[in-house]
């Protein structure tokens, strides 16, 4: 049987190897952290972007409305005959 013998230079070097380990591990943790930051601030900032345009359509379709109401009650009751018609074939 064969026996290892440690010396105290290897304990260090396996202490050292261990250090450094704990500091990539401790490096990669927080670049993650950083990572979902920035993902969550980029999202957010699309998420309002998205709203601003949303609202930006619907003010713009109540407008039209308002102004020309006759005409969009005209419209709307042709998409609606449209869409019943369409059910009322299947």
């Amino acid at each position: 049987m064969e026996t290892t013998h440690t010396t105290p230079q290897s304990h260090a070097a396996v202490d050292q190897l261990g250090e450094k380990l704990y500091k990539i591990k401790t490096d990669i943790q927080e670049v993650v952290g950083l990572t979902r930051s920035l993902a969550g601030e980029k999202l957010s900032g699309m998420t309002k972007q998205a709203m601003q345009g949303g609202q930006a359509a619907v003010d713009g379709v109540s407008s039209t409305i308002e102004a020309y109401p006759l005409r969009s009650a005209i419209i709307a009751a042709g998409i609606g005959a449209a869409v019943a018609f369409l059910i009322a074939r299947r």
